[in-house]
């Protein structure tokens, strides 16, 4: 078997975090779209498709239009990881931070070359814009991508309550995929999607830890981002551990030190030490 080293490597990383997450995400499907040219291992083109529910336009009285098929479009491109890859919207997202009025419906975010942000993180990102767990509609810096969806969100979405509904309606698949788990209930592929939220549980978590410690981008000291003390705070405040729970607590800290150090390359906080 012929070893790869360099960017091939990097992307075969990736294919296999895209694997990774459709075991841990029975919403999520793929398919390489490109392959690089002479070598039909490493892919160039991903197709990312979500079957979740979101919002994918709006009607003549402002009222959400909701799909439940969402498709994007990675682009590694030949100069991946020094170039920040191309991620495109295939299906309408009403998002303000996807181009909705445009030939090329582009996906905002940020991206580090040197491995910090991966696949994976693209995945999650996505799947908490379509969920409305993560957006930036404020007419102010970074600045929304699309400024009429920006618009809407602030004199629609957000104040009749349709932003609202839709963050309700997952917290409510949540609660009872979590009774279910409780019940010992639940199939393998549900089991892998409790075990999702759970990450993106935690993940949430640090940011609203750090903000409580030290206000952005004040950081706290060094000792305060224990990734153990972190993991046990949460476990203990969210009761987020049941029996069945297998997962060893280091890979909980690893996530942690990497949402950390995310936090940091983007300039979002600032270390103290």
């Amino acid at each position: 078997m012929k070893k790869h080293v360099g960017v091939n490597r990097r992307k075969l990383n990736e294919l296999a975090l895209v694997k990774e997450y459709m075991d841990f995400n029975p919403d999520f499907s793929y398919r390489v779209l490109k392959y690089k040219v002479g070598e039909s291992d490493i892919p160039e083109i991903f197709e990312f498709t979500f079957n979740m529910r979101s919002f994918v336009g709006i009607q003549a009285d402002d009222t959400p239009i909701i799909g439940e098929k969402h498709v994007f479009t990675f682009d590694m491109g030949g100069k991946y990881p020094m170039q920040k890859p191309e991620l495109l919207a295939l299906t309408y997202v009403w998002h303000p931070n996807i181009k909705f009025y445009h030939t090329k419906r582009s996906v905002c975010f940020n991206w580090d070359a040197t491995g910090n942000v991966t696949v994976f993180h693209i995945l999650s990102m996505l799947y908490d814009m379509l969920r409305y767990d993560n957006y930036w509609a404020e007419n102010e810096p970074p600045y929304p991508d699309d400024l009429e969806v920006a618009l809407w969100v602030r004199k629609v979405g957000e104040p009749k309550g349709y932003i609202k509904q839709l963050k309700d309606y997952y917290i409510e698949l949540e609660n009872l995929q979590n009774a279910k788990i409780n019940d010992g209930d639940l199939s393998k592929d549900q089991n892998t999607r409790s075990r999702l939220s759970l990450e993106e549980s935690l993940v949430r978590f640090v940011h609203e830890y750090l903000a409580e410690m030290g206000s952005f981008p004040i950081m706290p000291q060094h000792e305060e981002l224990n990734p153990a003390l972190i993991w046990e705070r949460f476990v203990k405040e969210n009761n987020a551990l049941n029996s069945d729970d297998k997962t060893e607590p280091s890979s909980r800290f690893g996530l942690i030190s990497l949402e950390i150090d995310r936090l940091i390359n983007e300039g979002k906080i600032y270390p103290m030490f």
